[in-house]
């Protein structure tokens, strides 16, 4: 019983102070192996339950406030998140250290692919950027087996893993981002509670930020225009003739209406080219974006879209907001081999909360895991 307590206390600690910095976020590769360690299938719960729960708590306020509910409901998507974030680990628990070889790397697999993947932050797979940097995928391979191999107890694996460890980093180094690229931090209210002149008004100090910039490619923060229609294009388009004509881009956040829907979707959008080029994001927040079997505005779930975009001579992997929590959308970008890494947060409703920094934390891992330049560009 103590041995149990103490394992859930450590792995509650590690979810409430491990995603505040990058490094911090290498003590998630424990966690399943405490899991797999407890004699029982109630201490494993238990341990995954105040890992994930201790994890993502801030979400619940945060919660609460985009999607204008009440705590109580916050509370409640809570408490059905961790539920399932916590089930592959739980049900991949046994007491024989042989299965757990191998049902600890399914669970951890599961954790990040759909559907728990949709949900799926905090997910142990992105220590891989802490202890394996610059290995790319074969990190990732490392982090979701290295587990249930350690569960074996043969002292060889630990020493293998550990000198694998050392090895990455005395071999790797941080890639600057691109001399000609400029990310912007803004202090703009969010874009759905733009109204009537107060629409206007945040245009207008969007485009003044463009114009004023000299970087040949200029990123501003996720939702900075809340929706790019037509008239969104006529308005803008002294700014848009003035970035041809010194062959500049911009990239914005802005809200892309779906023809004959209330529904919308979330993009990075380029501009200065021909025509504005959207990125969407694949992965909005579940019940408070994307809403499946609801009404009204929503973001649909785009996983089939594509994972990188060319912008300037780089492949560019945007993460927008919410996909920087997870494992999923980041996978899908290295699939197309990207160049550059670039986050788009809307940080307004979350500024009081330690998610800011937990994404920050997440896109600095994947920088390192993948060796790749990275950008962030924030709305606070």
């Amino acid at each position: 019983m103590a041995t149990a307590l103490i394992s859930t206390l450590a792995a509650g600690l590690v979810g409430a102070f491990g995603w505040r910095t990058w490094w911090s976020i290498g003590f998630a590769f424990a966690v399943p192996i405490i899991v797999g360690l407890q004699s029982r299938r109630a201490s494993a719960l238990a341990v995954a339950t105040a890992y994930f729960g201790a994890a993502s708590w801030p979400l619940a306020r945060a919660y609460a406030a985009f999607a204008e509910a009440s705590i109580i409901s916050g509370a409640l998507a809570w408490m059905i998140a961790v539920l399932l974030l916590s089930l592959p680990l739980t049900v991949a628990w046994t007491q024989n250290r042989t299965a757990a070889a191998w049902r600890i790397p399914m669970a951890l697999a599961a954790g990040v692919l759909p559907p728990v993947g949709l949900v799926g932050w905090a997910s142990p797979v992105t220590s891989a950027g802490v202890l394996f940097p610059g290995t790319a995928w074969l990190g990732v391979a490392s982090v979701i087996t290295a587990p249930g191999l350690i569960l074996l107890g043969r002292p060889r694996i630990w020493m293998a893993l550990a000198a694998a460890s050392v090895l990455s980093f005395c071999f790797s180094k941080p890639v600057p981002p691109p001399a000609a690229w400029a990310a912007v931090k803004t202090n703009l209210a969010p874009g759905r509670r733009f109204e009537g002149a107060d629409e206007l008004v945040a245009s207008e100090t969007v485009q003044r930020i463009v114009s004023d910039s000299r970087a040949a490619v200029a990123v501003l923060p996720e939702t900075v225009i809340s929706r790019w229609t037509e008239a969104t294009d006529a308005f803008w388009e002294p700014t848009l003739e003035e970035l041809r004509r010194q062959h500049r881009l911009a990239v914005v956040g802005a809200g892309v209406p779906i023809p004959n829907s209330p529904a919308y979707r979330n993009a990075a959008l380029i501009i200065g080219g021909d025509k504005p080029q959207p990125f969407f994001q694949r992965i909005p927040v579940p019940v408070g974006m994307w809403r499946p079997f609801g009404t009204g505005p929503s973001v649909p779930l785009h996983l089939n879209g594509p994972g990188t975009i060319e912008v300037a001579g780089q492949r560019v992997a945007f993460l927008i907001c919410y996909e920087q929590l997870l494992v999923l959308p980041v996978l899908l970008s290295a699939i197309d081999h990207p160049t550059l890494i670039v986050g788009m947060a809307n940080q307004y409703w979350v500024r009081e909360t330690t998610i800011p920094a937990a994404q920050r934390a997440s896109l600095m891992v994947w920088s390192r895991l993948f060796a790749l330049p990275l950008l962030i560009a924030e709305n606070k």
